[in-house]
């Protein structure tokens, strides 16, 4: 009788909360997702992997809708190979034989693959969107995560299942895909590679600010006093509630970040006094704005 690799019985699991936790016991870094769209704060699973009393909360709060896992060095040199076609699953099965025997996920929309590997040298994302006969290729490594099973797809309702239940390959780099894809970005574009495109410096600037923010108020929540924790929290909330109105975070993500830093409170407190300190004050923070942004 074959073995299954671990990461199939993780996928198996019987519900999103099981599989994130079995996920997180194979030193994947998870995110909960509502549909496509990650709860928790991205910033943080990148460097941080999320422990089973943080995905605990997150199931409690009802963040954990789907679980994605998270690229890149955090989760062990983990590459995503996300074909989002049938077209696309053709050409790079023709190109890259030798790279389908691995781990791979049918994606819920029935027309896309998530081919999973280990890299040694980890390659930068690199990705091709709306190619006029592959629609959208993209190697996925930091920066990204991926919707994984039995995460559930949230237009048509159907699941993420494992296609191929063959360990995750190990290869050295994948050189060649980056150049691929990278060819097939000239060619959306008539032949030639598109200059790289920049957000306008001063919304650059601006969303870098804010997120230098939230990280202040994050270092104060740890570094309060026992007895100050709460108030600092509060004040914290409030703070980033008005960048949130500004449109400068998103309040999934203040939350998210918020609740981590605050998490020796919540073990004095209880998690639900924590969300409630969160929610107060984000939602004066964001009816009531005084908090001004440097020039």
């Amino acid at each position: 009788m074959t073995t299954q690799p671990n990461i199939v019985h993780a996928a198996q699991s019987p519900n999103v909360f099981a599989a994130a936790l079995a996920y997180a016991d194979l030193r994947i870094s998870v995110l909960p997702c509502i549909g496509k769209k990650t709860a928790s704060t991205w910033k943080t699973r990148q460097q941080y992997r999320a422990n089973a009393s943080v995905i605990q909360y997150w199931h409690e709060t009802g963040w954990l809708q789907n679980v994605a896992l998270v690229c890149g060095r955090i989760s062990g040199n983990l590459v995503v190979m996300d074909l989002d076609s049938l077209s696309a699953i053709a050409a790079y099965t023709s190109e890259f034989p030798a790279l389908m025997d691995t781990y791979t996920v049918a994606s819920g929309s029935g027309l896309g693959a998530h081919l999973y590997y280990y890299a040694d040298a980890l390659p930068m994302t690199t990705r091709v969107i709306g190619h006029k006969t592959l629609s959208n290729v993209e190697l996925r490594a930091d920066g990204c995560y991926v919707i994984a099973p039995p995460s559930i797809h949230p237009i048509t309702y159907a699941p993420y299942v494992v296609s191929n239940p063959a360990p995750i390959l190990r290869v050295p780099h994948l050189r060649e895909v980056s150049a691929w894809i990278r060819f097939l970005i000239a060619e959306k574009h008539g032949g030639e590679m598109p200059p790289p495109t920049k957000k306008p410096k001063a919304v650059e600037a601006a969303t870098a600010w804010a997120r230098a923010a939230l990280d202040a108020e994050c270092a104060a929540i740890r570094m309060a006093s026992e007895g100050a924790r709460n108030d600092t929290l509060n004040r914290a909330a409030f703070k980033m509630g008005q960048l949130v109105r500004l449109g400068r975070l998103e309040r999934a993500d203040v939350e998210s970040a918020l609740t981590d830093a605050a998490y020796p409170l919540a073990q004095s407190d209880g998690e639900m006094s924590v969300a409630r300190t969160i929610k107060s004050g984000l939602d004066a923070g964001i009816v009531k704005p005084i908090y001004r942004e440097k020039a």
